[in-house]
């Protein structure tokens, strides 16, 4: 089960901010984009959700694929400065 490659064409902005799933969650949503779900992703918004610094770094390596594209919002996630 799950969503399939390519599923969410047209998906751009997705906003999961005020959320709870922390770093498991921050982690599960970046596998999403690593499988291709939405490929045409530019903005996501986490704030406000506390992935720590095992969220952020799962989010960097969704960066460094390209996903989002053009921005990340990311504030109050309970992730340190190094």
């Amino acid at each position: 089960a799950g969503l399939e490659d390519g599923a969410l064409p047209a998906l751009e902005f997705l906003a999961v901010g005020a959320n709870r799933f922390g770093a498991r969650g921050a982690g599960a949503l970046c596998g999403v984009f690593h499988r291709g779900v939405a490929p045409t992703l530019q903005t996501l918004n986490v704030g406000a959700t506390p992935i720590g610094d095992e969220g952020a770094v799962a989010l960097a390596a969704a960066l460094a694929m390209g996903k989002p594209s053009h921005g990340l919002t990311l504030y109050c996630c309970d992730v340190g400065d190094e």
